[in-house]
């Protein structure tokens, strides 16, 4: 396992409504007065449906005229968040062997549109009317194929596509493959793209409304009418500490240990037992007890059945006096795939101030739903050089996942 010699993150990129600039993502987190005319356009954007990337990022300024033509926008997404996660941990000019270089992908709907394209062209038009430049769109791994392209990545690459929870799965596969020696540096992504049919799709799951409500996309409220769907991308860069340290890089945090768990039972009291049992699994592992934990950046996101479950569980197993709790998704939305992701980058933010965001206590989660507009960074910093943060993540069809962040 290497204990002395953990697997770190060194590069983390974006591509969300909320720009691509991690250091601005960090301050609305934390509400910074410097970043309020950012505050001001999420309270318009909570306004509408769904949080879109929209006209946040210019893909041409990232990845160049050549090839965008044939990418979907999740594929855009990922090369570009990948493209500033590289840079980030000063690998962009000076890129590992392809035989060290692995890549996992969290994504769910990448492929979807460009099927439904395909199907529709077939059907009315015949066979010979389809794009082939178009064919491999129809593919859940194409973004994670065509980064391995871009990037002349060999070791591995993987597409991970189980819901929510996908996210934090390609981590868990990432260290895996790290601790294995497949592979020295890995990219973990986590990407999703919206569109009318993937947000109808949402409609008829009931997992947002139809029509926008005021009320959605409250994480631990009762009265939530549902989730905010969004899209974008989240990257890190995975490596040892050691070969971090070789080269200089920059170290954001330690990615300790993965989890997971499955309920094939959906009433809530047997999904409640098997999230209890995936997040102990993950301490016990760790060598950890419910009070070492500092901070759970949780996986809540209005959707009134998991919230709930997710909520009785954190308030039996953790102490709100000693644990403090954040949902990231208030202001990310829910992006499946890219979700676990940011999530992460939430959390290595939190390390990286060494205070709490805004909107940040468990005993709130308790008591009250939690707050949706700017109310003020909880100035509380953490005691005891904390270093220890729980990602929690449920889907729909019973998948649970959890990883651990440490402080390095």
């Amino acid at each position: 396992m290497h204990e002395n010699d953990p697997i770190v993150v060194t590069g983390i990129g974006k591509v969300t409504h909320l720009g691509c600039d991690v250091e601005q993502f960090w301050d609305v987190m934390f509400e910074e007065e410097t970043d309020k005319l950012v505050l001001s356009k999420l309270q318009e954007l909570r306004r509408q449906k769904t949080f879109m990337v929209g006209d946040n990022w210019n893909p041409k300024e990232l990845l160049g005229q050549r090839g965008l033509r044939f990418m979907v926008p999740a594929t855009k997404y990922l090369m570009g968040a990948t493209k500033l996660a590289l840079k980030h941990a000063q690998l962009l000019d000076s890129m590992p062997a392809p035989k060290e270089l692995g890549i996992v992908v969290g994504c769910n709907f990448t492929g979807m549109e460009s099927a439904i394209d395909y199907d529709q062209t077939t059907i009315s038009d015949g066979p010979k009317f389809v794009s082939p430049m178009q064919a491999p769109n129809a593919l859940g791994n194409s973004p994670a194929s065509q980064m391995g392209i871009k990037f002349n990545a060999q070791a591995s690459n993987t597409t991970l596509a189980t819901g929510k929870c996908a996210g934090l799965d390609a981590l868990g596969y990432g260290i895996n493959l790290i601790q294995k020696k497949r592979a020295n540096y890995v990219i973990v992504g986590g990407v999703e793209h919206l569109n009318e049919n993937i947000v109808w799709l949402y409609e008829q799951s009931k997992l947002l409304p139809s029509v926008y409500s005021d009320k959605q996309g409250i994480p631990f409220s009762s009265e939530s009418a549902g989730l905010i769907a969004s899209e974008g991308a989240g990257v890190v860069v995975l490596e040892r500490r050691s070969s971090a340290l070789a080269r200089g890089a920059a170290i954001w945090g330690e990615v300790a240990n993965w989890e997971s768990g499955f309920s094939l039972n959906r009433k809530s009291g047997h999904r409640t037992k098997t999230l209890k049992r995936t997040l102990t699994r993950l301490l016990t592992s760790a060598t950890l007890s419910p009070n070492e934990v500092d901070l759970i950046i949780s996986g809540a996101n209005g959707y009134v059945e998991m919230d709930e479950i997710e909520r009785d569980v954190l308030g039996e197993m953790f102490d709100s006096e000693k644990t403090s709790i954040y949902p990231v998704k208030r202001i990310i939305g829910e992006s499946f795939g890219a979700s676990g992701l940011l999530q992460l980058i939430a959390g290595l933010g939190v390390l990286a101030k060494q205070k709490l965001p805004a909107d940040t206590n468990l005993r709130e989660v308790h008591l009250q739903p939690v707050s949706t507009t700017a109310g003020g960074s909880l100035e509380r910093s953490f005691q005891n050089n904390p270093d220890r943060i729980l990602l929690t993540s449920q889907n729909y069809s019973g998948e649970m996942s959890a990883v651990l962040v440490r402080n390095v």
